[in-house]
């Protein structure tokens, strides 16, 4: 049986076609195996065809087409004996041939269909989308998105789909007979942290609910805790000792300024002696998860580096100031060292200010400052020697990014920046008397303006402007245009600052004359009302009952009203409580956006956007609870 010249397959006898590729069987062109012609092999072309092809690619075995129509003309089939070939003649098709002819054709006509059917459902996607993208956005499909949506990243303590809150009430707790007391510490507001086991606490108010006998030396406390990120207070449990060791002083809590708050615990504890080893003092923080309420690894302060094992060295820690970065604490201590004064030796006590920082999410604390009180020996005329001592001093006056370092001068400190910001002679306010110039109130007024208040102030009526970059000083009475110069004992009923860092004054000239006056930062005088007015309006009876430093608003009982009153002297509503002043001074008001409320009647404590509790929040709240805070305490730095 002789095989075909292309595909090598045995072609039948008789047949004048190959059954399975279809080329005409002619002279030459079918050879039978062992007559030395090539038989192609599997997946190989033949000469002069194309290889054959995976089916799908696009490309199709070659259809062999007769020469010519086939003529049986009665005769009998091709192939079959007796059949003769005419010349210029295609032999006629078998039956096999026939069949194998029309599954091709079939093949062929499936692949026409599909290629019209895919290319008509193609036209029409592209000719819908073109509509559609001339149409706009309203004409895009319920079920496809034009563009990804973005995804807001929530905080760790935000819900999603939830509104933020303008009003949120303290929950009031009970541990140990002791009640929860709050007030603001940074950007938080937390409660006193009192001895109290885990699960102890109470929302009871009854005097006779008493938790297990906790004590402080047992270690176990609870603190109530509020932050802008929260929509509610949460009560906080911890234990602060491991084995072997002892508390050494009540832990405190503090917290960063800013809109999610870090907030910290801090406490010092002694290591018990073992044997001949003496007690030694630590001083620990943790960051609170405000989330779960458990607390971080502890955070050590180092007292290593400064704690000598065989003295009492009156170890003490405090928390000193915050940004929206850091909490700055103070760790003080003392040493003793040796001076030789007119030829004999003498101790010197020595005291030590180191300060620490602690940042949200950091492991460990940062040594930010270390100060010492400086000794110095002087002479007199006859040659006898004197021992000189100068105090280091370290005070918080409650200035966002700002603590105050104090030896022969003032020196303002940045704690984010780590640098000093500005020198003040310690005789800024009478030169050569540095008594009389005791700092007792602080205000950063921008960022080269400071507040000074002295202790020659009598209830602020020596008050100065101090521009950083010059050093010189102006007098707020001289800018408000007020005359001391009849009466030096009259004063400011009261005086702070709005959020937006303009100050306010409430002068007291005369029961003829109350005034009130603005003072915004580029030195802009705004006068509320006169003072005929205002003495009109509260005659005897009436006073001045409190400032809302975040609306600008004064709150004046007059002769027969409790009126509140704006920036620009309008009456805006009434009043039945009037913001917290307790702790008025004991934060930036610059650097929050809530106001805190007592309510003594109901025994609660709420803080809010700036409306009075159950009122509407104020349309300029947005809700973010961000920090106006500018943290340009670092922007002028003059040097220490």
């Amino acid at each position: 049986m002789a095989r075909c010249a292309r595909c090598g397959n045995e072609i039948p006898a008789g047949s004048a076609f190959c059954t399975y590729c279809g080329i005409p069987v002619a002279s030459g062109a079918a050879a039978a195996p062992g007559s030395g012609a090539q038989v192609p092999q599997s997946g190989a072309a033949a000469p002069g065809f194309a290889p054959n092809t995976v089916p799908g690619t696009g490309t199709l075995p070659p259809v062999p087409q007769p020469a010519g129509p086939a003529d049986n003309g009665g005769s009998a089939p091709q192939g079959q004996p007796g059949s003769q070939s005419q010349p210029g003649k295609k032999p006629p098709l078998t039956p096999a041939q026939r069949k194998k002819r029309k599954i091709i054709i079939a093949i062929i006509a499936a692949i026409v269909v599909v290629a019209i059917v895919v290319g008509g459902v193609a036209a029409f996607l592209i000719l819908h989308g073109r509509k559609n993208a001339a149409a706009g956005p309203a004409q895009i499909s319920d079920t496809t998105d034009a563009t990804p949506k973005k995804t807001q990243r929530q905080s760790p303590t935000q819900v999603e789909g939830k509104k933020a809150v303008s009003e949120v009430t303290m929950t009031n707790f009970v541990c140990n007979y002791d009640t929860s007391d709050w007030g603001w510490d940074g950007g938080a507001v937390v409660s006193d942290v009192m001895p109290c086991a885990n699960g102890d606490a109470s929302s009871s108010s009854d005097s006779d609910y008493g938790s297990s006998n906790q004590s402080a030396d047992d270690g176990q406390y609870a603190f109530g805790v509020w932050t802008p990120a929260m929509d509610e207070s949460k009560v906080i449990y911890f234990s602060a000792l491991k084995s072997g060791e002892k508390m050494y002083s009540d832990p405190v809590v503090a917290a960063t300024y800013g809109p999610n708050p870090a907030v910290f615990v801090i406490y010092a504890v002694k290591t018990k002696a073992v044997g001949t080893t003496p007690e030694t003092v630590h001083l620990f923080a943790h960051q609170v998860d405000l989330k779960s309420g458990e607390l971080s690894d502890r955070i050590d302060l180092r007292t290593e580096e400064d704690n000598l094992i065989n003295l009492q060295q009156d170890y003490e820690f405090d928390v000193l100031a915050q940004s929206n970065n850091r909490v700055a604490i103070e760790k003080s201590w003392k040493t003793t060292e040796k001076r030789t004064v007119n030829d004999d030796q003498r101790e010197v006590e020595i005291g030590h200010k180191q300060i620490m920082g602690l940042s949200g999410g950091a492991k460990q604390a940062e040594t930010l400052q270390t100060f010492k009180d400086s000794v110095s020996i002087s002479k007199d005329s006859g040659g006898y020697q004197s021992l000189n001592t100068t105090e280091v001093d370290v005070d918080d006056y409650h200035v966002f990014d700002t603590y105050v370092v104090k030896d022969s001068a003032y020196h303002l400190y940045s704690i984010d920046s780590n640098k000093g910001i500005v020198k003040i002679p310690s005789d800024y306010c009478s030169p050569g008397d540095t008594y009389r110039c005791d700092l007792q109130v602080l205000y950063r007024f921008g960022a080269n303006q400071y507040v000074l208040n002295p202790s020659e102030s009598y209830n602020g009526n020596k008050l100065l402007i101090l521009d950083a970059g010059t050093g010189k000083t102006k007098k707020v009475t001289d800018l408000l245009n007020i005359n001391t110069k009849d009466d030096q004992y009259v004063n400011f009923t009261d005086f702070g600052q709005f959020s937006d860092g303009s100050l306010y004054f409430q002068w007291d000239e005369s029961s003829d004359s109350k005034r009130v006056f603005i003072l915004s930062r580029d030195l802009k005088v705004t006068e509320v009302l006169d003072g005929g007015r205002w003495a009109r309006l509260m005659l005897n009876s009436g006073e001045f009952e409190g400032a809302n430093y975040l609306l600008k608003q004064f709150y004046v009982k007059t002769t027969d009203e409790n009126i509140i009153v704006d920036e620009k002297g309008e009456t805006v509503g009434s009043y039945t409580l009037t913001p917290s002043g307790d702790d008025a001074d004991d934060y930036d008001h610059t650097a929050v956006d809530w106001i805190m409320w007592r309510d003594g009647s109901e025994n609660t404590v709420t803080v809010t956007r700036g409306q009075a509790p159950g009122e509407p929040a104020p349309d300029s709240s947005d809700g973010s609870g961000s920090s106006s805070g500018d943290g340009s305490a670092g922007d002028s730095s003059s040097g220490d």
